[in-house]
């Protein structure tokens, strides 16, 4: 039996109120059991990456949800846990993954905002072997079309 049923994955820097919102909603109302890492909650430091133990946690989960902000990019650790909900949607049958695009980083006209692509973003790209199109926006954006069967969420207000 699962322990967790949804993995959230965020950028603490730009999302964390937000997230909390609907960490209370899928706990409170929908009665789920959600995992988010707090160990990384509260550091500046980008380079902070996910235990092995979270990771694996990721793989236990039924379902992941993943706001993409601004800054979700610049951080190693999203990125870390973004590789592997990749892994789990290519290895586990009815692994679930919602992409919330948060605050601005997706336009009208389909494009993720040029802005939020950080330094472990290419490397990342690389990691994940995705060869659809050349630029890395179009790989991102076919990637979460990919894992999310073209259904995603846009919040564009304040939390």
């Amino acid at each position: 039996m699962k322990r967790y049923d949804v993995y959230l994955s965020f950028c603490e820097e730009d999302s964390r109120s937000f997230v909390f919102g609907i960490y209370k909603t899928l706990t409170s109302e929908c009665g789920l059991v959600v995992f988010w890492d707090n160990q990384r909650f509260g550091s500046d430091d980008r380079t902070l990456r996910p235990s092995e133990s979270t990771l694996n946690i990721i793989g236990e989960c039924k379902m992941a949800v993943i706001v993409l902000s601004k800054n979700y990019t610049n951080s190693r650790g999203c990125l870390d846990e973004l590789e592997k909900i990749t892994a789990c949607c290519r290895t586990s049958d009815g692994f679930i993954v919602v992409p919330v695009f948060y605050d601005g980083v997706y336009s009208p006209n389909r494009r993720l905002q040029g802005d939020m692509y950080g330094e472990a973003f290419p490397e990342f790209l690389d990691r994940i072997s995705i060869d659809e199109t050349s630029e890395k926006e179009d790989k991102f954006m076919s990637w979460v079309a990919t894992i999310s069967h073209n259904k995603a969420y846009i919040y564009s207000g304040s939390a």
